[in-house]
């Protein structure tokens, strides 16, 4: 295949990524809205809470192995794709089963076993082990085939959205919402599995060569996952369990925008990394230049939704829930330029996994999310909401710093402080969407 050809594959394969958030960010926003304003405060933190939970022990499921399986792909050299498949999500499978388990315990002990609450999580938490049918979406993604891949997330996102529609329509309880949640992560599974089975990708045998790859890095990923998940949710638990019932509606609402964004994010650099990856292979200087414009994409992508939210957070807010959320404010402001650093990390991770270092960014997890922890117990009874922005802020900037020794992490705050180069000149220097 010629450079162009590789180019046009990727273009294309970014373009069907980011237009399958782009309509399911415009669909959720809507949706999200009617839910947010169809209930009170509490109840849809009660909602957001359990399903947020939950989602957090998806790292269990996803085993963090997706940026290895792509790389094992690629390669490739003795054509037992399938087998790595294969393996992959019988490992998954069991790592998620186990996730569910976790949920339940930790959850559990939070909250009581046996209680409503408990019960409708761990309803929700059968999406866990669920998530490992995602792999199937990898051999796709490999191949810039990525026209299986949108139809199965949108076919499910959609049927999702008529579903919660009409029990809006009829008022149903806050619960019914929960169980259209795990009926939409079903359908998404089923339907790239089927895909799958049709594109021949379900054969394949058990490989322990495979396995003992994936355990190994996977562990360190699912771990790392986890942690960025948990520290992510976090407030989450701190505000429920401080009994601030409209705090949590409040914090739920700014949430649900921030992750419709990080949609776009996402889907942007699950379609470059296999460039990057394959970049690796060949000189040091394509796979830096490669590995640096995906970061300049990325965090540009932030600020062109961290500028404007800045303006129009209040005006957002009145329009969508007319004065319901009135904590909200400052922290969407503050979670847009925190964005910047979301955007930002969701490329670094990958290139830590490629690198395979991620021992170092399980050690930058855990030590944002210890920062975290400290910054909220100790501020947030004085200084209210706004106290979840500065422990957020001061835990991802201070983790990074705190580990600025290491030459991986020291060379990744290179990386981001070169992504802020004029827009002009990201925008050239780029490939995706753009001429070179």
């Amino acid at each position: 295949m010629s450079i162009e050809t590789k180019t046009q594959s990727v273009r294309a394969a970014a373009a069907y990524l980011v237009g399958e958030r782009l309509s399911r960010m415009l669909v959720g926003f809507f949706i999200h809205t009617w839910m947010a304003r169809s209930f009170s405060p509490e109840d849809f933190g009660f909602i957001a809470f359990t399903v947020k939970s939950a989602s957090v022990y998806f790292a269990f499921g996803l085993f963090g192995v997706d940026e290895v399986i792509i790389k094992e792909l690629v390669r490739q050299r003795d054509g037992n794709g399938n087998d790595i498949l294969r393996t992959g999500l019988i490992l998954r499978l069991v790592m998620g089963i186990l996730g569910w388990a976790a949920l339940g315990v930790l959850t559990g002990l939070s909250t009581g076993f046996f209680n409503d609450l408990w019960l409708i999580v761990m309803f929700f938490g059968i999406s866990i082990p669920l998530q490992a049918f995602t792999i199937f979406e990898l051999p796709f993604m490999t191949r810039s085939q990525i026209r299986p891949v949108f139809w199965a997330r949108n076919l499910s996102y959609f049927s999702g959205v008529a579903m919660k529609s009409a029990a809006l329509l009829a008022k149903s309880p806050r619960g019914l919402f929960v169980g259209l949640y795990l009926i939409e992560e079903f359908l998404w599974k089923a339907i790239i599995t089927l895909r799958a089975w049709q594109a021949g990708f379900l054969g394949g045998h058990w490989d322990r060569k495979v396995f003992d790859l994936l355990w190994r890095t996977g562990l360190l990923a699912c771990i790392a996952s986890f942690t960025v998940l948990f520290d992510q949710r976090l407030p989450f638990l701190f505000l429920q369990s401080m009994g601030q019932q409209e705090w949590l509606g409040s914090y739920a609402v700014t949430v649900s925008l921030i992750d419709m964004a990080l949609l776009l994010p996402i889907s942007l650099a699950a379609a470059i990394f296999p460039k990057v990856a394959k970049a690796q292979e060949s000189e040091a200087a394509t796979y830096h230049f490669e590995r640096q414009r995906m970061s300049s994409c990325l965090v540009w992508f932030a600020l062109a939704f961290a500028i404007p939210m800045h303006f129009l957070a209040p005006y957002i807010l009145d329009v969508l829930y007319q004065g319901k959320y009135p904590h909200a404010e400052n922290i969407l402001r503050g979670m847009g330029w925190l964005s910047v650093w979301s955007f930002f990390n969701v490329g670094r991770f990958k290139w830590f996994a490629l690198e395979n270092a991620l021992k170092e960014w399980l050690l930058l997890t855990v030590l944002s999310l210890g920062l975290q922890a400290v910054g909220l117990w100790w501020l947030l009874p004085s200084m209210g909401l706004n106290a979840i922005l500065v422990a957020m802020f001061a835990s991802q900037i201070g983790a990074s710093l705190l580990l600025i020794w290491h030459p991986r992490v020291r060379e990744s705050l290179i990386i981001l402080i070169q992504s802020l180069r004029p827009i002009g000149l990201v925008w050239r220097s780029t490939g995706y969407g753009c001429e070179t």
